[in-house]
C-alpha cells in the first residue's frame, strides 16, 4: 500500500471550553498585585527580593510591612508625608533585633533606593512584631532528627523526699506542654 493511500487522521476541532496552559505565576499576577499594591509595594520586587537587598543576617529579622509614598505638595495635610522627604518605609522587626534595625536604617535606606535607582526611600519606621517564618529546609531537616524528648521515669521509692514527687509530675507536664507547643 502506498504512503499517500493511508487514512490521514482527522484533527481535532477547536473547543471553546478548552484553554491553553497557563502558569500559576500569570494565574496569581493579577490578585497578588492587587494585594501588594494596597500596602504600596505595586512592583512587588522589594517583597521578592528582600534578602538580596538588605543581606540574609538582616532579612532573617526584618520583613517589609508597606511603603507609604508622599502625596503630591498640594494634597498634605498639617505634617502628613510630604513630596520633599520621600517615602516612608515599614518594616516588621523582631524585638531583640529592632536595635541593630535602628542602628543600620541609613545602610537599608541606601541598598532600597539603590534597587529602586532613586532616592525612593527618605524615613524607616521600625514595627516590632514577630515574623510570620517560612521553614527552611535545614529547619525541617533538624526537626525531623530532633529527639522526642526524655520517656518518663518510673517513679522509685523516695522514702523521705514525698515533695520531689509533686516537683517531678510539675515538671513532667511542662516538658510535654512544651513539646506540645514544637508541633
Amino acid at each position: 500500500m502506498d504512503d499517500s493511500k493511508k487514512p490521514r487522521p482527522m484533527p481535532l476541532p477547536a473547543s471553546p471550553f478548552v484553554s491553553p496552559a497557563r502558569s500559576l505565576a500569570d494565574l496569581a499576577a493579577k490578585p497578588i498585585a492587587g494585594l501588594l499594591g494596597k500596602r504600596g509595594l505595586a512592583g512587588g520586587d522589594i517583597v521578592a527580593h528582600w534578602t538580596d537587598i538588605v543581606g540574609a543576617d538582616l532579612a532573617d529579622c526584618c520583613a517589609v510591612e508597606k511603603i507609604v509614598w508622599p502625596r503630591p505638595a498640594g494634597e498634605a495635610q498639617d505634617g502628613a508625608n510630604s513630596g520633599d522627604q520621600g517615602a516612608v518605609l515599614h518594616l516588621r522587626v523582631e524585638g531583640p533585633r529592632a536595635i541593630e534595625v535602628q542602628h543600620r536604617a541609613d545602610e537599608i535606606m541606601a541598598r532600597v533606593n539603590q534597587m529602586f535607582g532613586f532616592a525612593a526611600i527618605g524615613r524607616l519606621r521600625i514595627l516590632q512584631a514577630p515574623l510570620a517564618r517560612r521553614e527552611t529546609p535545614a529547619a525541617r531537616k533538624a526537626a525531623a532528627h530532633r529527639p522526642a524528648g526524655l520517656a518518663p521515669q518510673p517513679k522509685q521509692d523516695r522514702g523521705a523526699a514525698g515533695g520531689q514527687d509533686a516537683l517531678a509530675q510539675a515538671l513532667a507536664r511542662l516538658g510535654t506542654a512544651i513539646r506540645g507547643r514544637e508541633h
